[in-house]
């Protein structure tokens, strides 16, 4: 199976830095024959799995995609220009920021520290371009966010946009219906986020646990037997095994 993720797939505490050793996939490869492709952007996207999906054809048993906090969260105008210029060269993205010219502009999210905000993308987008391709993959799982306790912000000491969790719901809410697997982290409780997230985004040892527990649960309902274990590989990310 494929597996295609943000830095929420890394141990950012670690000592290793951002690794996947210790994570739900390097657990999920003792039992199945995986295919990680883990942070390969700094930014990692929906886009990006969409471009490495069109690139890679291959059959998988199963798909586990978790990205999308990126895309959906609420950031600075400011910032957009970075990422732009990060991603000139990969396809599908100037066309993306040339489409959103004035709806960045416009930047609807409140303001981060005196200066507004957008998104990567408007909810259109995402309906219309991004949604169809994931919605034709067999098998694919995606796994949401969870929910944000006010606080439990870890090393991010300037805190997060207060508007984070309305809108990253805003564009989830049009990924459910459309999605026929979706791993569900909205479950948690406060309790639950604190102990198995460091900053209300990336998981902790006890996390991990969870994750892959829930993560093996949907797998086998999606796929037969779990196929026997192979040598992985790990295919454009930037992260160690």
């Amino acid at each position: 199976m494929l597996v295609y993720a943000d830095s929420r797939a890394t141990h950012v505490t670690g000592p290793l830095g951002k690794s996947v050793f210790g994570t739900y996939v390097s657990r999920l490869m003792r039992s199945y024959s995986v295919q990680p492709v883990v942070l390969p952007f700094s930014h990692t996207t929906l886009l990006d799995f969409v471009n490495f999906w069109r690139s890679h054809p291959r059959t998988y048993d199963a798909v586990v995609l978790h990205c999308g906090i990126v895309d959906f969260s609420p950031r600075p105008v400011g910032t957009l220009s970075r990422i732009a210029a990060a991603k000139s060269s990969e396809p599908g993205f100037r066309e993306l920021f040339a489409r959103h010219v004035a709806y960045h502009r416009a930047a609807g999210g409140l303001q981060y520290h005196g200066e507004p905000t957008t998104t990567l993308y408007s909810p259109e987008y995402l309906e219309d371009t991004l949604l169809p391709v994931l919605a034709s993959i067999p098998n694919l799982l995606w796994v949401t966010t969870n929910d944000f306790v006010p606080g439990w912000d870890g090393n991010y000491t300037r805190g997060r946009p207060v508007d984070i969790a309305a809108r990253i719901a805003e564009f989830e809410s049009r990924m459910r219906p459309v999605l026929s697997n979706v791993v569900d982290l909205h479950t948690w409780q406060a309790a639950d986020i604190r102990r198995f997230t460091v900053d209300n985004v990336h998981l902790s040892a006890r996390g991990f646990d969870e994750v892959t527990r829930v993560l093996d649960a949907a797998l086998r309902g999606v796929t037969a037997d779990p196929p026997a274990r192979t040598q992985a590989r790990c295919v454009g990310s930037r992260v160690p095994l």
